[in-house]
């Protein structure tokens, strides 16, 4: 089950406490006064805090799903936790004294937010979230450039200083509506938790197709003869669902067919 929305807020602000710069100490310490000190720290960040800290204990990735620049030159690949190791979203990183991340002009005339979907669209996906640290942006690309969401860690690290149960937690975003709807969008969007949900949920429209012998009943070119065994196995497992009809006649081939066209 999903943690609550203030579970999630806890988890975050643990994981932003965890990390720790060898020289500027603490996150809260680091990300004080002018950030443009640190120069050019896009790369400890992304490693050090985004990957090992706040996607793994904050948003609950384990680590083999978490691809650090992958070759398509994005900066994180999150994969749906699971043995199918499937893409499902991308995280383009920013030092953390770069400016505006939605409208400063890059190099190649790009927008962070530009770039963000242009690596999403080469690896066919929609999700994605652009971050500097602690100031993060999460998009829906397949409807829009402008972000679904804005979170700021360091606010949300303020206000839940001191509090460590859910209780607590969710009294105190109840006062900053604007954190909680953004920890809500953050965590439907990207949270660990998710991609099993959807996979429960995919499992179970599979299960609930309905079976080969059932498909073909009332089907007149299977009244004289009974299908295939290998057919009858097929359908009862629905990742099996569109098996390849045989030419010549074969009356169980033909029965693929109709139930090909049934499904759309």
């Amino acid at each position: 089950m999903p943690p609550s929305t203030a579970a999630f807020a806890l988890r975050l602000v643990a994981a932003l406490h965890a990390w720790h710069d060898p020289v500027h100490g603490p996150a809260l310490a680091y990300f004080a006064g002018d950030l443009r000190r640190h120069g050019g720290d896009e790369v400890r960040l992304r490693a050090a805090l985004v990957r090992d800290h706040l996607l793994q204990q904050g948003f609950g990735y384990p680590p083999e799903a978490l691809e650090l620049e992958a070759a398509d030159r994005a900066d994180l690949l999150l994969y749906a936790p699971g043995p199918e190791r499937r893409p499902v979203a991308i995280i383009e990183t920013k030092r953390s004294g770069f400016g505006d991340l939605l409208t400063t002009r890059q190099a190649k005339g790009e927008t962070p937010p530009e770039q963000l979907a242009r690596y999403v669209q080469l690896r066919g996906l929609y999700l994605g979230a652009l971050t500097n640290g602690v100031q993060w942006y999460f998009f829906d690309l397949a409807t829009s450039l402008q972000p679904c969401a804005a979170l700021n860690l360091l606010d949300l690290a303020l206000l839940l200083d001191g509090v460590t149960n859910e209780a607590d937690a969710a009294a105190a975003l109840a006062q900053r509506p604007e954190l909680a709807n953004a920890l809500v969008v953050a965590q439907a969007l990207l949270a660990a938790e998710k991609w099993q949900a959807v996979a429960h949920y995919q499992q179970e429209l599979a299960d609930s197709a309905l079976p080969w012998h059932e498909i073909h009943q009332g089907d007149p070119t299977h009244a004289s003869r009974k299908p295939r065994a290998e057919f009858i196995t097929a359908y009862h497992y629905p990742r099996y669902r569109y098996w390849p009809y045989s030419s010549g006649g074969n009356r169980a081939g033909c029965g693929v067919i109709w139930r090909r066209y049934w499904l759309r």
